[in-house]
């Protein structure tokens, strides 16, 4: 039951971290999309 235990919440912890990793990449994607559309917004200005 311990080791079980164990088990579990080294799952969710590597779990979380790979979540964060996808996070992290995702946020740094948008930054560069919104960047990307601004830089055209005032390029065409």
């Amino acid at each position: 039951m311990i080791f079980a235990e164990y088990f579990i919440d080294k799952i969710l912890k590597e779990y979380n971290f790979i979540v964060f990793l996808i996070i992290k990449k995702a946020l740094f994607l948008i930054i560069i999309i919104v960047f990307c559309i601004f830089y055209y917004a005032f390029k065409s200005f």
